[in-house]
């Protein structure tokens, strides 16, 4: 399995950014999902919007997507 994964960032801009970071390690009673597909919805939209410091936004960087199918 990689040890890395291609992330989606939100907060430091008007847009997303992706970036590589590494694989998350499951703490206890907690396990990984493998995601084979994701979605953004209107609530990401909503989301970035609030965090673009270049608009006023708060600038708290957050990761992406709470869709995916595992």
């Amino acid at each position: 399995m990689a040890e890395t994964m291609i992330a989606l960032f939100g907060g430091t801009g008007p847009d997303w950014t992706t970036r590589q970071i590494p694989l998350p390690r499951p703490g206890p009673g907690q396990i990984v999902v493998r995601a084979r597909a994701v979605a953004l919805n209107n609530a990401d939209t909503a989301m970035l919007a609030a965090a673009d410091p270049t608009s006023g936004g708060t600038g708290k960087e957050y990761q992406a997507g709470y869709e995916f199918a595992g």
